[in-house]
């Protein structure tokens, strides 16, 4: 990916993992849902740059030193938009036998 930033580019790689930890809850006669936490780790890796007399990659690094997560409190949950979902399409959908 290329950012622009005033004239200048930077090369650049993102990655984005996104776990989700829960529960599918089917009950009969009920509309099924999925409840649960999730946690997700984000990394970029500077390539290059053309911005000139300007070091982007150790100023980043610098800037990934600097940081710090005070906390972390990430919860999800998740209903189908659609009536026409009902448990048992819902658990063959999952594949659970």
């Amino acid at each position: 990916m290329t950012v622009y930033v005033d004239g200048w580019e930077i090369y650049l790689g993102v990655t984005l993992r996104v776990e989700l930890r829960g529960e599918v809850r089917a009950v009969e006669g009920q509309r099924p849902s999925c409840s649960g936490t999730f946690a997700f780790d984000l990394e970029e890796e500077i390539y290059g740059d053309d911005i000139p007399f300007y070091d982007v990659r150790s100023r980043v690094e610098r800037f990934r030193r600097g940081r710090k997560l005070i906390r972390e409190d990430n919860v999800f949950s998740l209903m189908p938009l659609s009536t026409k979902m009902t448990c048992t399409s819902l658990i063959a959908a999952l594949g659970v036998p």
